[in-house]
């Protein structure tokens, strides 16, 4: 069994290099995936707040229909890592990059949240996704 394939079935750490140094990339915990929520939240704001914004002053009926618009933007909110507007915030942002990189090397490497940023800055975008690769679960890893 190559040491990937061992990696890949036990959850250890794998290697990647970044801006020319090697670090270790755990596996998401529930941890890592609720920070990373927490930023996505503070990034994309409730649905249901915003139309209370909007609705101020406004006509019954027309306050009626734009609420239920947001009502129903308001069934995918808050948003998880794996939906398509998160991971785009989280892969192609520089402090998106950063929270990634921290919640995933923070385990095995010395890696604060500052470290992450200055990785980020100079991460290539391929890397980043590298990165979530590695760190997401594998879906049927049982070794042979």
């Amino acid at each position: 069994m190559a040491s990937d394939d061992y990696a890949k079935a036990t959850g250890s750490p794998s290697s990647i290099r970044i801006n020319g140094s090697e670090y270790r990339v755990s596996k998401f915990t529930p941890r890592d995936i609720g920070d990373l929520q927490q930023w996505l939240k503070e990034q994309i704001p409730d649905p249901k707040v915003e139309a209370r914004k909007l609705l101020e002053g406004l006509p019954d009926a027309v306050a009626i229909e734009i609420w239920k618009t947001q009502a129903e933007a308001a069934k995918d909110w808050p948003p998880t890592i794996g939906d398509d507007r998160a991971q785009d915030l989280l892969v192609t942002t520089s402090e998106g990059s950063a929270r990634l990189l921290w919640v995933t090397l923070r385990k095995h490497n010395q890696v604060d949240l500052e470290k992450a940023r200055a990785l980020a800055q100079e991460a290539e975008i391929e890397t980043i996704q590298q990165v979530v690769r590695l760190a997401s679960p594998e879906s049927a890893a049982v070794p042979k």
